[in-house]
């Protein structure tokens, strides 16, 4: 198995956003980590709400037509109700995003 770092590519990045689309081809790279396959691009955001409090934001789109998920936020001020699955999903995207120089806080 390909590890998922190597199947993603930064689109774009700022010191609050990083956007990593999906290399052509990795759909089942993408199911074998336990994704759906049609995944384009992962979005991470982060945005400074008072000192040293963050919220963090992350989002999915899928298909051609770039269908975004349901946004998962964490930080300052609570976090989405979310399944197992989908927490799984987002801090594997966190991880490889630290890989990359993108720091979720």
């Amino acid at each position: 198995m390909k590890q998922l770092k190597s199947i993603l590519k930064v689109k774009t990045k700022t010191p609050t956003l990083l956007l990593l689309e999906v290399k052509p081809n990795s759909q089942i790279d993408l199911i074998e980590h336990g994704f759906d396959g049609d995944e384009k691009l992962f979005r991470l955001q982060k945005e400074e709400v008072c000192r040293n409090c963050f919220n963090n934001f992350f989002t999915t789109f899928h298909g051609e037509e770039l269908k975004a998920s349901s946004t998962f936020h964490w930080g300052y001020g609570g976090c989405t109700c979310a399944s197992d699955h989908w927490r799984v999903q987002r801090n594997q995207i966190v991880d490889v995003a630290k890989e990359f120089g993108f720091e979720m806080k």
